[in-house]
């Protein structure tokens, strides 16, 4: 199936697919391919399954012309037997597929760097809850708008302990860490 969307040289477009994640038991699992071409047919990318959305693809463009984009969606297993719905996201909306870092400290404020937006990287400060959470919802907000579906970050007890800046591949240079590792314990002092 085949969606036109008229957009302006430099605007985003973004396409995100939920069909796996739509699937259960009555209904068969539908493993979508998504692809975004530009007013003359040319591909601009092909996405399957990706990390942000695991076997749902999403992807998002900036327009390098003015014209009507074509957002393509179909079966990547080419067969699936039966009926099945896909939700499909189309919009101007940021699509970062990864935020770092991956979590953070309970009750502190995080900034998070949202990477592989068409758009580049972006910076977004979040207020994390007070208690632990292993799947905490973080949409991304950029130019007034705000992604369809969010990335998840991990809230945990103890602090972040980030990678130092490049470069710090030996001795000299890696990232200190004190404290210790014991079948008790596994938090580290930074």
């Amino acid at each position: 199936r085949s969606y036109e969307v008229e957009i302006k040289k430099g605007q985003r477009l973004s396409a995100e697919v939920v069909g796996v994640r739509l699937s259960s038991s009555q209904q068969q699992i539908l493993d979508m391919q998504l692809s975004i071409a530009r007013p003359d047919g040319t591909v601009l990318v092909s996405v399957d399954d990706c990390s942000f959305t695991r076997q749902d693809p999403a992807a998002s463009i900036i327009a390098a012309e003015d014209g009507k984009y074509r957002i393509t969606v179909r079966d990547a297993m080419n067969g699936t037997q039966g009926a099945g719905n896909y939700l499909l996201h189309i919009g101007g909306h940021p699509r970062p597929m990864v935020a770092y870092p991956a979590g953070g400290q309970a009750g502190g404020e995080l900034k998070v760097m949202m990477l592989g937006d068409a758009g580049g990287a972006f910076e977004q400060t979040v207020m994390l809850p007070g208690a632990p959470d292993s799947r905490f919802d973080l949409l991304a907000e950029k130019d007034g708008l705000t992604a369809p579906q969010p990335n998840f970050l991990r809230v945990v007890d103890y602090p972040n302990l980030l990678e130092a800046a490049e470069p710090n591949d030996d001795i000299n240079t890696a990232t200190v860490a004190a404290g210790s590792l014991d079948r008790k314990s596994t938090r580290l002092n930074s």
